[in-house]
């Protein structure tokens, strides 16, 4: 079933809306400032610096969770409510058939964020003209990757990388939520509607906290101790929710 859930993701071309919308949002600063002369002052134009335009001027990030959602999570609602359930339940069972879709669940949201990011850093990296230095990053000061001196480590390739794990793990964390939201309600609109619902409810009621799920993306902010804690976070949320979706399915599927 794994294989078939897999086929289905890469099959399915809202994974590829997704990255498609995600990255002509996230680009569309840099592109600008590129039409107007940016990369003519190499001095400044560093792989982090440029970074800084996609990532912190698309105001993109409040609205990242609803790519996460849209390519998968709403798969059980498909399968409960066209009776699919009864043929893969009785062929593998309800406990494979629930481990297998949370497992595919995450890992498409997972995937869908890793690759938007992945595709930005590299277009970044190649687009710049000079290494990152401390007058390139200062924008970033107060944050764990100067504090830590991580952003240096491997000519700046270390974040790079945890970068890209940062965002499979956010990916992950509310592509699952939105499948556990549909153990309870079987309705893809309510599913993709709600993790966005929870994750603007948060980002208001969580100001300057490090929990903030607004910040978990860039870990950015100054109050974050570690990239550990964000990484140990979001792993804490996806075991959750995995766990959720797992006994919600079985629940309804359980012959």
């Amino acid at each position: 079933m794994f294989k078939s859930d897999m086929k289905r993701i890469f099959l399915n071309p809202r994974l590829y809306i997704s990255i498609i919308i995600s990255l002509c949002i996230l680009l569309r600063p840099l592109l600008l400032a590129i039409a107007k002369g940016l990369l003519s002052t190499p001095s400044i134009c560093s792989p982090v610096y440029l970074m800084s335009y996609p990532f912190a001027s698309s105001d993109y990030t409040p609205f990242a969770v609803i790519f996460c959602v849209v390519p998968f999570a709403d798969s059980f609602c498909e399968d409960f409510n066209s009776k699919n359930y009864y043929f893969i339940n009785s062929r593998i069972g309800s406990k494979n058939y629930s481990r297998t879709r949370a497992l595919s669940v995450m890992l498409s949201g997972g995937i869908t964020m890793a690759t938007i990011v992945f595709i930005v850093i590299s277009l970044c990296v190649f687009l710049s003209k000079t290494p990152d230095t401390v007058e390139t990053v200062d924008f970033l000061n107060r944050s764990i990757w100067v504090r830590t001196g991580i952003i240096y480590v491997c000519n700046g390739y270390l974040f790079y990388a945890l970068r890209i794990l940062l965002a499979f793990l956010f990916g992950a964390v509310w592509s699952i939520i939105g499948l556990a939201i549909s153990t309870l309600i079987t309705n893809k609109y309510v599913t993709l509607i709600v993790p966005f619902v929870i994750y603007q409810i948060s980002w208001y009621s969580l100001p300057e906290k490090m929990i903030n799920p607004v910040y978990l993306l860039r870990a950015n902010f100054e109050g974050i101790p570690s990239v550990g804690f964000v990484v140990a976070y979001q792993s804490i949320l996806i075991i959750l929710f995995c766990t959720i979706s797992v006994y919600g399915i079985r629940a309804r599927v359980r012959i």
